[in-house]
């Protein structure tokens, strides 16, 4: 059964498995329920209600938004294809999640829908808090049921693509928090595995140092789950670690668990943020969900290293993050799942 309805801005996109709310106002992600085997809506994002005109973004930790220009940090001063650039920061040398007014404030245009589908589309002028070239930029919203037998997981895919008139930098994300549990709890109870063993070291400032760390030393795992608890989480971890970083292949960023329901999350970028919501408050307690953010490297520009994320004219920019959400199945099945890059699918 698949389903399409719609309130002004706001889309809700169903099959047999998901029910899934989207809107035009940040491209923005809403909320997502995933219909178990008892026929039960089950919440796994922490929704902002879609009441956007109340808010704005950064009052309410940016939950769900699409995060553009660039996401993440970088410092206000940059150089792009050899011309000095100077950004619209919110903090002392410091842009986040786009400048001032990034992408998540903006009004996209809707197209391409269908009962299981959409697309939301953006231009951003030369000149856009700093950044050099207008950007065509195209946010694209697919659920699709698993087809392998016996199979109880629905699959959200985004998909990011934008085009420029002017050498720009580009990092695309979504920035919902996850919480697969009862509604009002906290993250602490979930179980947590990450796509790699390596995480760039941050100072005071959330900038990468150049140097790595080993994610154990953070409470972290990419090798099986382990309890979050009340460990504070926000850090950028690699797709594969140096020196080979894993880029425009569908890998793992993360997996997240709670009791039967399991999120398992791949994408083609090479580094993914997690954080644990301690800023959360108007839609949710502090720490009452996962932000789990596939990306560029924060500051990628300035950091000796790191992929490129200078998009020229005749190029485009993609990046494809894909969420699998199962119930999974006592005494056997997948709860007994090896650990590792599990099932994913490029098709959008």
């Amino acid at each position: 059964m698949s389903s399409l309805s719609s309130s002004g801005d706001e889309l809700q996109l169903s099959n047999h498995r998901l029910r899934v709310m989207i809107s035009s106002r940040g491209a923005s992600l809403g909320s997502v329920a995933y219909i178990d085997s008892q026929g039960r809506n089950r919440p796994c994002v922490i929704g902002h209600d879609l009441h956007l005109d109340r808010y704005l973004p950064e009052e309410i930790a940016y939950a769900g938004f699409t995060i553009g220009r660039f996401a993440n940090r970088i410092r206000d001063r940059l150089v792009i294809d050899g011309s000095r650039v100077s950004l619209s920061g919110q903090q002392a040398g410091v842009a986040l999640h786009g400048g001032r007014v990034g992408w998540s404030h903006a009004k996209w245009v809707t197209g391409n829908l269908t009962s299981t589908s959409a697309e939301f589309h953006h231009r951003s002028p030369h000149g856009d808090q700093g950044f050099p070239g207008e950007v065509d930029a195209t946010v694209a919203y697919r659920i699709r049921d698993a087809h392998e037998e016996g199979e109880r997981a629905g699959i959200l895919q985004i998909a990011f693509s934008a085009t420029t008139t002017a050498p720009t930098v580009i990092s695309l994300t979504n920035h919902a928090y996850w919480n697969l549990g009862p509604h009002g709890e906290t993250v602490d109870s979930h179980r947590l595995q990450v796509g790699g063993p390596t995480a760039l070291e941050l100072d005071e400032a959330q900038l990468p140092t150049g140097r790595f760390l080993d994610v154990e030393t953070l409470g972290c795992s990419a090798e099986q789950l382990v309890p979050i608890g009340s460990r504070i989480l926000d850090h950028a971890v690699l797709l594969g670690g140096p020196p080979a970083f894993v880029d425009g292949e569908l890998n793992l960023a993360a997996r997240l668990r709670h009791e039967d329901l399991q999120l398992t999350v791949h994408s083609t970028a090479p580094c993914v943020q997690i954080y644990t919501g301690e800023a959360l408050g108007m839609v949710s307690r502090p720490r009452g969900g996962l932000a789990i953010e596939p990306q560029e490297f924060p500051d990628a520009p300035n950091l000796a290293g790191a992929p490129s994320v200078v998009v020229m004219p005749g190029e485009r920019y993609e990046h494809l993050i894909e969420y699998r959400i199962e119930e999974l199945r006592s005494g056997g099945g997948t709860e007994t799942a090896e650990f590792g890059p599990g099932r994913a699918s490029a098709a959008i």
